[in-house]
């Protein structure tokens, strides 16, 4: 009489797959746990390095208006997306800050920043154009004033006037969809509403 010979075992047990199953569930969780804290410190250093950049841009605008002025030939014009500013600006070749204009432009989600002398100005020549931000969502200006029609102070986005605003507030956005941070800045001027002393003689 025969004898069977043991089978060989062949595959997995199902306790076998079970436990392999919840290792690799283990091992799975544990990965992701540390993509995501990854993740969420990249986000972190990078949201901590996009308000540095924010507060930068903010500091050298408001220095910019705060050191506004009123002086003959040299006028503020100002849109949604550019004003132009007459400041004091370091003059390259004199060495000192005389007067000078200042000009903020956005265009291409890219924020830039002109600056000239007075003797640039006056020999025709453009200041140095550098950019101060990129990869912005939006950016827009706009101007505070005392309408003398409806008795009210009003925000306006485009400039015609001969005076200079009362303010300027620039609204700008970074990144994209739930990224998305939007930042506000206003800044006064110390002669806002003043007019030039030639606007000033004509109306004399």
């Amino acid at each position: 009489m025969k004898k069977n010979k043991p089978r060989m075992r062949v595959g997995f047990a199902l306790i076998e797959l079970l436990v392999v199953t919840v290792m690799l569930s283990v091992v799975c969780l544990a990965l992701y746990s540390t993509f995501a804290s990854g993740a969420r410190i990249w986000q972190r250093v990078n949201r901590m390095s996009l308000n540095e950049d924010v507060n930068i841009l903010f500091d050298r605008f408001a220095s910019d208006i705060r050191n506004s002025i009123v002086f003959t030939g040299l006028r503020f014009t100002g849109t949604e997306s550019r004003f132009e500013l007459p400041t004091l600006v370091m003059s390259p070749s004199l060495g000192a800050q005389i007067p000078g204009t200042v000009a903020y432009a956005y265009a291409d989600n890219t924020l830039t920043r002109s600056q000239a002398d007075y003797s640039q100005i006056y020999q025709g020549m453009s200041g140095a154009l550098r950019p101060v931000m990129t990869g912005m969502g939006s950016c827009r200006f706009a101007y505070y004033l005392y309408d003398e029609e409806v008795k009210e102070y009003v925000w306006v986005d485009e400039w015609t006037r001969q005076d200079l605003p009362l303010a300027i507030r620039m609204e700008l956005t970074v990144g994209q969809d739930d990224d998305k941070e939007s930042f506000t800045k206003t800044v006064s001027l110390p002669l806002g509403g003043a007019r030039t002393k030639k606007t000033k003689d004509k109306n004399d």
